[in-house]
């Protein structure tokens, strides 16, 4: 005889021992399926059970879309290999290009976890994170203090010599916020 996974998991265990413990410990569990099934079909913005927001694990979805991976990636191969070894033009746009696309999503990430207390609406964190996002990275393209001061901090947070450069035609690769944002509002 086969028994579904269902079945299996809710049937009487062989042990006498045990049988009431069975009986007892599977009610809360069915309970605690059909609770979680309700809350995350009416919860929207609420809180869940596990104690994230939908809102929040909506920003950690698009963390995870292959896009953003993809543009991680880029910018990691590029930084650590391709401007080592083949250092152009080329190559200091494309991590100004993969970076733009994903940080503000990473920062907005983050800052839904910082202020998963306060309730603010993920609408206004993403626009916070997205409006910072434009106007630090205008700030260390243009202004050489900040370049160096964003170069200071990096280099110090993780712990390896990072570069920045202030060149004001980087600024072009502001573009990929509009990308960015859309992705993030498709997986809200």
């Amino acid at each position: 005889v086969r028994l579904s996974s269902r079945q299996a998991f809710f049937s009487p265990l062989p042990f006498p021992q045990l049988e009431g413990f069975a009986a007892t410990a599977s009610a809360p569990v069915t309970q605690a399926v059909r609770h979680f099934r309700v809350s995350d079909k009416y919860c929207k913005g609420k809180m869940k059970s596990n104690g994230l927001r939908e809102n929040q694990s909506a920003d950690l979805n698009t963390l995870t879309h292959p896009l953003v991976l993809f543009s991680i990636s880029v910018l990691l191969i590029n930084d650590h290999f391709l401007k080592i070894y083949s250092s152009s033009w080329l190559t200091g746009k494309l991590s100004d290009f993969a970076g733009v696309f994903f940080f503000p999503i990473l920062l907005s990430a983050i800052l839904n976890i910082i202020c998963k207390s306060l309730n603010l609406k993920q609408s206004h964190i993403a626009m916070t994170a997205f409006g910072f996002t434009v106007f630090w990275f205008s700030l260390i393209k243009t202004i050489p203090f900040f370049s160096h001061l964003t170069e200071n901090l990096l280099s110090k947070l993780l712990s390896y010599p990072s570069q920045v450069i202030c060149d004001p035609t980087d600024l072009i690769a502001l573009i990929m916020l509009l990308p960015a944002w859309r992705l993030r509002t498709i997986s809200e």
